[in-house]
């Protein structure tokens, strides 16, 4: 049962597939990068999952001013809207080889990233990728008990 206060009435002519994102993705994505992260214009921005939530920060990172913004995912197709939605690099997550490539195409480490699978071992790259003093958020919903490992650099 939702509280009315988190319940937002529609007219039933209005598709759902098309609002139902509005709800959730679009306002964590944009709002976890530009309200928490805080990037600035001329940062590095990489994200980790191109779903709503993920493509939805990356926009983010663009309007914040990011010149460099990568999107990470296993998809094709999420990495292809990735581009068009502004990203600069896309990776696949599954490259053997992605730390050093992220590292590389951000000149030795991202300013700002945000994961948003909850994967520990996405999370430990994800950290990786970021330089020295770089800012790393999680936005996902990982399974109870969930820890993450990540080495201090």
């Amino acid at each position: 049962m939702a509280h009315r206060r988190n319940v937002v009435k529609i007219d039933k002519a209005l598709p759902l597939d098309v609002l139902a994102p509005l709800g959730c993705g679009i306002q964590t994505g944009v709002g976890a990068g530009l309200n928490a992260i805080r990037p600035q214009a001329g940062d590095s921005f990489v994200v980790f999952g191109a779903g709503s939530v993920g493509l939805s920060s990356l926009m983010g990172a663009a309007i914040a001013g990011c010149t460099n913004i990568c999107a990470v995912d296993l998809a094709e197709n999420r990495l292809a809207l990735a581009r068009e939605l502004g990203a600069t690099h896309a990776f696949r997550g599954d490259d053997p080889d992605l730390v050093g490539k992220l590292r590389e195409a951000s000149g030795g480490g991202y300013h700002c990233g945000l994961d948003t699978t909850g994967i520990p071992t996405v999370v430990d790259t994800a950290s990786q990728a970021l330089r020295k003093r770089g800012m790393l958020a999680l936005v996902a919903a990982p399974a109870p008990g969930t820890r993450y490992s990540v080495e201090a650099r």
